[in-house]
């Protein structure tokens, strides 16, 4: 098959966004598809075009933006030319320009397109800034396209539930759970990578929140919880990885601040890969408490370092976590946060079984590969409809 996929943004700050998007389209590629990737330098500004086996990444400038939204003449003559020829288009970002016009050239040559929301459609998420502009855009325009599109690809049944309460869609929908290149945390980790780099982190249980910094991902309540943590265990640190929003992380500092916890909470900014590799392979437990997540990616590159993780039952991949043991579910409430991460600071042998059922858990269901097949067969499925549907008119 011919696939091209949009996604409006892969800049580094896009945390699991990017690795999601990018893991998607290799894994497509490797199944044999001739894959082109079409993003825009929103955010970042990326190599005008990179490529390997089946796969070329093409990026595009914005001439202008408003609110948020780019424009791009380049990259609206390449999906004129593009599109006709494509034998499938995925969508991965929705509330933009060039997604609404990309779902209407589809239409326009009878190409069959999925829609991949991504959480967008998170009724917190759409409750934040504009929200009154989203709202208008959905019904102006994201409606239609959802309508038309041959198939909705969701990561979660969380994910999907949400979505619905916005967009109804006639057609198929996709539950395809995201996967991680396995191969990638195969390598031994440097164990002693934390203390080495934070002395005072050598034989101390450690708590990690890896990820963008965003209101979305429960940080205030984190802290809170991990001062009752705190308050008890003197042996407990929190460390909280990874860049994102300022303000976000000027609160981030205020409060760790306000709750007198600068000696216990260690701020690292920017992860490489190398170090995050490092930093999984360091620490005793993994926490995402997320008022609002489609998959959560990161917890499974968790899971796959044998990290027992606790999340909040708004993180996609939370039924996946009951289900399999892999480590706790609580709210978004601090106190049960707290409670959580007592209770595996206080059982390290539970620490160890979750971690290995976590292991376990990835290599069987959320390999990259795993969701590659899966798609590929489901797009193969949506192309063949299609050209029977087509052959019948």
């Amino acid at each position: 098959m011919n696939i091209l996929i949009f996604a409006e943004s892969i800049a580094r700050n896009t945390g699991g966004g990017r690795s999601g998007i990018l893991a998607m389209a290799q894994g497509l590629a490797e199944k044999g598809n001739m894959v082109d990737l079409f993003v825009t330098t929103m955010g970042e500004e990326g190599d005008l075009e990179s490529s390997s086996r089946n796969l070329r990444i093409k990026y595009f400038k914005c001439q202008f933006s408003i609110m948020g939204m780019g424009f791009s003449f380049q990259l609206m003559l390449a999906c004129l030319s593009k599109i006709p020829k494509c034998d499938i288009v995925l969508i991965h970002s929705i509330y933009k320009f060039h997604s609404t016009f990309i779902a209407f050239l589809a239409r326009k040559h009878n190409t069959p397109y999925v829609i991949r929301p991504h959480g967008s459609l998170d009724p917190f998420l759409v409750g934040q800034r504009r929200s009154l502009l989203k709202l208008a855009y959905i019904s102006l325009f994201e409606k239609k396209s959802f309508l038309h599109a041959s198939a909705i690809q969701y990561s979660s049944k969380l994910d999907q539930n949400l979505a619905q309460l916005f967009i109804k869609n006639s057609g198929q929908g996709l539950l395809i759970p995201e996967g991680i290149d396995e191969e990638q945390f195969n390598v031994i980790p440097n164990l002693h990578w934390l203390s080495m780099r934070f002395p005072r982190l050598k034989n101390k249980t450690t708590v990690l929140f890896l990820g963008r910094f965003h209101r979305k991902k429960g940080l205030l309540i984190l802290i809170q919880a991990f001062q009752l943590v705190a308050k008890k265990h003197d042996s407990v640190y929190l460390i909280l990885a990874g860049n994102g929003e300022k303000n976000v992380i000027d609160e981030v500092s205020q409060l760790i601040s306000a709750l007198d916890l600068g000696g216990r909470v260690e701020l690292t900014g920017y992860v490489s890969d190398e170090d995050r590799r490092n930093l999984y392979g360091s620490v005793d437990i993994f926490v995402l408490p997320s008022y609002g997540e489609n998959f959560g990616l990161g917890v499974v590159e968790a899971m796959c370092c044998r990290v027992p993780v606790i999340v909040s039952n708004k993180v996609g991949i939370f039924d996946f976590i009951s289900e399999f043991n892999t480590g706790l579910v609580v709210s978004c409430n601090a106190n049960e946060l707290a409670h959580a991460i007592e209770f595996l600071v206080l059982n390290p042998n539970e620490r160890v079984k979750m971690g290995l059922n976590g292991r376990e858990l990835v290599l069987s269901k959320l390999t990259q590969k795993i969701m590659a097949r899966n798609m590929n067969d489901a797009f193969h499925q949506i192309v063949d409809n299609a050209k029977t549907n087509t052959f019948l008119k």
